[in-house]
This record gives structure tokens, C-alpha cells and sequence, in this order.
């Protein structure tokens, strides 16, 4: 493992730790953790970095400690407790960084993660468990296909690995019912019961209170976190972070219950809507607008020019006065990203708002 790396660690939780382990062993250099989860009592049972006495700590403020005293100090760790999909990660943030060690569990960030390594151009490695199955591949900018070049399944498990204490969404609630009140308390295992037992506890924490046939689809989805498969996973994340600093960039590794299988990657998919188009950061100020940008980048404006904010359509031939409007009073703020596109051309702009008088491209 090279030396002396800057490695951004996105995830403190089954696999990050797991990934912490072997960076203890032999790794010299900087780690920044970046995880918004705070511990909970059913993560001690495979999270061996965290105690009871770390319940309700932030996963990365204890595990960014953990690293610092068991490597003796020879791995510079700080830490995060945000969002990674905030826009308080701008794309300079993520540049400072050789490589980015994807260990989330949700779609959204691995998308974030993806589109943030492709305007920054600082490569990826991807991982991901469910059950006994298990996936590492690299994602590195026009060289291999990011998250988005492959179809990504919008069919949704549930992984039961934390039981929140205090829960956000409604699976939170059902996987509490389910398998602390029925698991561990005796409650009647049916579904009218856990769905009752789940709503009462949404109701608590002002959650939203789904129909029953929701909780019937996350009992029946719902998988189990196995450390052996977390650790397996993580060392496919360090042999892959090898292969990354020698040029070996297109071994995608699956893991199963019986196998560790490679299989070789390919290209980027030419027409994906985030590697695809040409890349851009850009700084304005409170009064840059849409055209003001365009000309910066010398992008022409065509009939079939459209320009979207995230997925919501701000300019097209029928909105040109929206060319002129100041853009922060169309919604774009820092961490927005622009796509212009027609049949001729796609660009991915993303947007820093600052208070300088010229906008600045890289």
C-alpha cells in the first residue's frame, strides 16, 4: 500500500470500520472520515471499534480517535459528521484527496459520491454488502464507468444493521418493532402487530405513518449485515487500492457464499448523463446569470438547448428571459449542478457561489 496517501473515508459503519482495521495495519498517511451516524447499542455486536460508552457518539469522531492511537499516530485522522451529499463537501473539498474509499450504504450517496469523483477527477473505490454478497470495483474519471453508467435498480432492500433509538424514516420504525419489541420483548411476531407496534413509534418521532402493505414490503426485503462479508469486502477495498496506485483499474470483484469472482470492467458508457458530459466547477457571485455563465464557458445556446437545475427544467427556447434572471434567483446555490444539453452537446456545471466580481472555471 503506498505511503503517504490523503484517503477520504465515506462511511464509519460495517465496512468503513472493517476498511479502519486494515489501514491500522499498514498504512502511513492522512484519513478525513466523513459519516452523519451517531452509534447505536446494535452496532457493538460487529462494530468492534465502538463500546458501550460511545452510544450516541458520532460513528467518525470515534473511529477517527481509534485510528490515531492504534496506529501510534503514524495516520493523520480527523473527522466529519455531515451529510456527504451536502453542499458543505464542495468539489474542492474532494480534490484534495488521492483517492475516495466509498463505504456508504444508500443510493443517493453512491450517486453523489460518483458525479463528486467525476468533476473533481479523483478516482473511487466502490463497495457494497448485502447479506453474503458482496461487489468492490474502482471508479476513475473517463477511464472506467461510474455508478451511473450501469442501471441502477431503484428496487429497495433493507439492510438491518443499526436499530435507531431514535429513528428517521419508517423502515427505522418497523425493523424496531420488529426485531426489539418482537425479538427481544415477546411482542406477537404478525404483521397487524409489528405494523401497529411501528406506527406508534412514528407517531412518537413525528414520522409519517406508511400503509400497511409498506411494512409488509420492508419485512419482506429486509437483509441481515454479516461481518464475515464486511471483511471480506474491505480487503478487496485495500487489494483494490493497490491495483489503483499500479494502473489496474477495470477488476471488478463479487463476492457470494460461495466466491470471490473478478470480472474485467469496461468503458464508460458514452451517452451516461453524469460521465458523459463535459465537466466543469465554477465560482459566481450573487448576480452572475445563466448567460453570463454560458459565455464564460463559451457554450453556444442553440434551439434545442436546454438547461436543467439538478433534474428541474430553468431554461429552454420558451423561457429566454431566464437567460438574464440572476441564477441564486432561480434555486442554484452552492453544490447545484447545471447540465446544458442539445443534440450537438452536454456539459455538467458545477456551481460554487461566492462574492468575487469574475467567475473562475476550471
Amino acid at each position: 500500500m503506498q505511503k503517504g496517501q490523503n484517503i477520504l473515508l465515506v462511511g464509519a459503519g460495517g465496512i468503513g470500520s472493517e476498511v479502519a482495521h486494515l489501514l491500522i495495519k499498514g498504512y502511513t498517511g492522512s484519513i478525513t472520515i466523513v459519516d452523519m451516524d451517531k452509534i447505536e447499542l446494535s452496532n457493538l455486536n460487529r462494530q468492534s471499534f465502538f463500546t458501550l460508552q460511545d452510544i450516541s457518539q458520532y460513528k467518525a469522531e470515534i473511529l477517527s480517535r481509534s485510528i490515531a492511537a492504534l496506529s501510534s499516530n503514524a495516520i493523520e485522522s480527523r473527522f466529519f459528521t455531515q451529510d456527504i451529499t451536502s453542499a458543505f463537501f464542495t468539489v474542492e473539498f474532494f480534490k484534495k484527496f488521492s483517492c475516495i474509499l466509498s463505504c456508504v450504504d444508500n443510493i443517493p450517496a453512491r450517486k453523489h459520491i460518483s458525479r463528486m469523483s467525476v468533476l473533481s477527477g479523483v478516482p473511487v473505490i466502490e463497495s457494497g454488502t448485502a447479506g453474503y454478497d458482496g461487489e468492490v470495483y474502482i471508479i476513475f474519471p473517463k477511464k472506467t464507468e461510474c455508478y451511473e453508467c450501469r442501471e441502477v435498480s431503484d428496487a429497495k432492500v433493507y439492510p438491518i444493521c443499526t436499530l435507531r433509538r431514535t429513528p428517521t424514516e419508517w423502515h427505522h420504525c418497523v425493523h424496531w418493532a420488529k426485531y426489539d419489541e418482537v425479538g427481544n420483548r415477546g411482542a406477537e411476531d404478525t404483521l397487524e402487530s409489528i405494523h401497529r407496534i411501528s406506527a406508534a413509534r412514528a407517531v412518537q418521532y413525528n414520522i409519517e405513518v406508511q400503509d400497511i402493505s409498506v411494512t409488509k414490503e420492508i419485512l419482506d426485503k429486509t437483509i441481515p449485515s454479516v461481518i464475515t462479508t464486511n471483511a471480506l469486502v474491505a480487503n478487496l477495498i485495500i487489494l483494490q487500492m493497490d491495483m489503483l496506485e499500479k494502473g489496474v483499474l477495470h477488476n471488478i470483484y463479487y463476492l457470494d457464499r460461495n466466491s470471490i469472482r473478478r470480472v474485467k470492467g469496461i468503458a464508460p458508457y458514452a451517452k451516461c448523463r453524469v460521465c458523459g458530459p463535459t465537466a466543469h466547477t465554477i465560482e459566481i457571485e450573487k448576480t452572475t446569470s445563466l448567460q453570463d455563465i454560458l459565455r464564460h464557458l463559451q457554450i453556444e445556446v442553440c434551439e434545442d438547448t436546454v438547461v436543467l437545475k439538478d433534474t428541474s427544467l430553468i431554461y429552454d427556447t420558451e423561457y429566454t428571459d431566464l437567460l438574464c434572471t440572476p441564477l441564486i434567483s432561480l434555486g442554484v446555490q452552492t453544490g447545484t449542478i447545471l447540465k446544458v444539453l442539445n443534440n450537438e452537446i452536454s456539459h455538467m456545471i458545477y456551481i460554487s457561489v461566492n462574492e468575487s466580481r469574475t467567475a473562475r472555471h476550471n
